[in-house]
């Protein structure tokens, strides 16, 4: 008698990614900048003038997982941006 084993996959999810592993590998595609903002946006929320040392290491923190200056700036600025809304919303 043959196994015949079954299963589906998930090819696409239009709600946000909310990842609740502890643990991320370096590699995870899913642990977007919008993940990453969400997750930090409560600290820049609390304090606007974080420094982006202080970003990394609460992602380091949260998910274990290492991200560049470069990224951090640009995930803090997307938090801004979601709390504060963009340049263009300011002047309306």
């Amino acid at each position: 008698m043959k196994n015949v084993m079954y299963y589906w996959v998930i090819r696409r999810y239009n709600g946000s990614y909310t990842c609740i592993r502890s643990t991320i590998s370096q590699d995870h595609t899913k642990l977007d900048f919008g993940t990453i903002a969400e997750a930090i946006k409560p600290s820049v929320e609390a304090d606007p003038s974080l420094k982006v040392k202080s970003v990394i290491a609460e992602v380091q923190s949260k998910f274990n997982y290492m991200i560049s200056y470069c990224k951090a700036w640009l995930i803090k600025q997307k938090a801004i941006e979601k709390i504060f809304g963009g340049c263009v919303g300011s002047f309306l």
